[in-house]
C-alpha cells in the first residue's frame, strides 16, 4: 500500500512541476516580481531605496524602516512611518531654507546680501512642522529574512509651496526691514517663481 501511495505522489509531483527544455533568449533581461533594487542581497521594491517612481512626481518623498516588531504589523508600521516622517521634515526644513534664502537674494530684500541665518532657521522649522501634517504613507513593505519594514512617506509639492508661501509672506511682514523693500518690489511674483522651481 505505502509503495502505491508513493508512486501516486512522485507521478503528481513529477506532472505539477513539470519539465522544461525552454531557455531564456540570449540577450533577454528576465523579468522579476518588482521594477527592483538590492537591500543586503534581497531584492526589494525600488522605492524602497528611495529611488523615485512615476507617482513620486508632483510629490516630497522619504523612505523609513523600522524592526519587525513581536507586537504586530500596525505597530510596526507605525515606527517605519515615523522614521519615514522624521527623515521627510529634515528634507523639507532644507528645500525650505534653500528656497528662503533664493527668495531674500532674488527680491534684494537684503541689500548687503547678508541673509538672517536664524530668521531662515526658524522659518524653515515651522514649514517643516506644518507641512509634515499633509504627510501620508503612500508605501509599505517587509522582509522577514531582513526582519525589516519599509515605509514610504510622501506629501504634494504643492503643498510645500502654498505653506511656504503663506508663512514666508506672514514672517517677512512681520520684520520691517525686509517688509519695506519687500513692499517696493515685484517680491510676491519672485517668491512664486522661486517656489514653482523644486
Amino acid at each position: 500500500m505505502n509503495k502505491i501511495y508513493m508512486s501516486v505522489v512522485i507521478a503528481l509531483l513529477t506532472v505539477l512541476t513539470g519539465c522544461s527544455s525552454k531557455k531564456p533568449e540570449a540577450g533577454k533581461k528576465l523579468v522579476t516580481v518588482f521594477d527592483a533594487c538590492m537591500i543586503k542581497g534581497v531584492e526589494a521594491p525600488k522605492w524602497v531605496c528611495g529611488d523615485a517612481t512615476a507617482q513620486n512626481i508632483h510629490q516630497l518623498f522619504d523612505v523609513g524602516s523600522a524592526t519587525i516588531s513581536k507586537l504586530g504589523t500596525g505597530f510596526t508600521q507605525e515606527e517605519a512611518a515615523a522614521d519615514a516622517k522624521i527623515k521627510l521634515q529634515e528634507q523639507i526644513e532644507t528645500l525650505a531654507q534653500e528656497k528662503i534664502i533664493l527668495f531674500i537674494r532674488r527680491a534684494q530684500l537684503d541689500p548687503k546680501q547678508d541673509v538672517d541665518k536664524a530668521f531662515v532657521f526658524l522659518l524653515s522649522k515651522r514649514i517643516g512642522a506644518k507641512v509634515i501634517k499633509k504627510a501620508r504613507v503612500s508605501e509599505y513593505w517587509k522582509n522577514y529574512y531582513l526582519n525589516l519594514a519599509y515605509s514610504q512617506v510622501v506629501v504634494k509639492k504643492e503643498s510645500f509651496q502654498k505653506i511656504t508661501q503663506r508663512e514666508v509672506l506672514l514672517e517677512i511682514r512681520q520684520k520691517s526691514a525686509y517688509w519695506e523693500i519687500f513692499k517696493n518690489n515685484n517680491a510676491v511674483q519672485v517668491l512664486e517663481d522661486v517656489l514653482n522651481n523644486i
